[in-house]
């Protein structure tokens, strides 16, 4: 009994350090999400110069635009900040992190627009393509950027989870049915659907597990291993002989 005692308050003490070992890096980590909100800001902007559609929450955005005095990013977090309350009275509390995301992307892209750091409209089928290609590849790595520092998630992720939990659905079916209505209501609203909206659900995906890779090389430097402990493994195949059996 002494042993395992001794072992408990060993594994205890050991996680408290580690805690605290990761606490001053809070600031910091929080810091380092910019960075990421504006390479999503970015990646919209390309898919909207586009002209080829958009990713589900971002035919909502524009339709709003459509039907009310404001710009794309305030309608973006006007949308964030509604789903936020939606999540709080499912009794799902933001994180700092989710905040800044609701906040930031929206304002980086009108930044962008205000700017002119924008590219112009695509004037042909293949640039189009081209636009949407890059600006699905910087979403991608932007969602990862701000997932690698395990901070809290968006606030759509968050009403997700907060669906899945309430109503017991899988999450696949949760996801679906939030942007498959985001997608309607946003059609109906005006916002622009089409080959870039069907491009996008197929490799944003993919994108996202790139943009992971981008931050394995940068976990061996040392100053910077604190901000993103967050590591996605990928599943290891399953040995087989030469007859196909294990």
């Amino acid at each position: 009994m002494n042993r395992t005692l001794s072992t408990a308050i060993r594994t205890s003490s050991t996680r408290i350090q580690q805690g605290m070992r990761l606490q001053p890096y809070l600031v910091q980590r929080h810091l380092f999400l910019i960075p990421g909100f504006l390479v999503m800001a970015l990646g919209i902007a390309f898919m909207v110069r586009a002209n080829l559609g958009l990713a589900p929450w971002d035919v909502l955005h524009m339709g709003l635009t459509k039907v009310l005095p404001v710009t794309f990013g305030q309608a973006s977090q006007a949308t964030g900040l509604a789903i936020i309350v939606i999540s709080m009275a499912l009794r799902v509390w933001p994180t700092l992190a989710t905040v800044l995301n609701m906040a930031l992307i929206g304002y980086f892209y009108d930044v962008l627009c205000a700017w002119g750091l924008t590219p112009p409209p695509a004037t042909n089928w293949y640039q189009g393509a081209a636009f949407m290609l890059l600006g699905t590849a910087l979403m991608g790595l932007g969602s990862a950027w701000y997932m690698s520092p395990d901070l809290g998630a968006g606030p759509r992720d968050a009403l997700m989870m907060a669906l899945v939990k309430r109503t017991g659905l899988r999450v696949a079916v949760v996801r679906a049915l939030l942007e498959g209505s985001a997608l309607v209501l946003g059609y109906f609203l005006g916002g622009r659907v089409g080959l870039g909206t069907v491009l996008f659900a197929l490799l944003i995906g993919p994108a996202v597990e790139l943009g992971f890779l981008f931050f394995v090389p940068l976990r061996r430097i040392r100053w910077l291993a604190p901000l993103i402990p967050l590591q996605i493994h990928r599943p290891k195949r399953r040995p087989q002989c030469e007859n196909g059996q294990v």
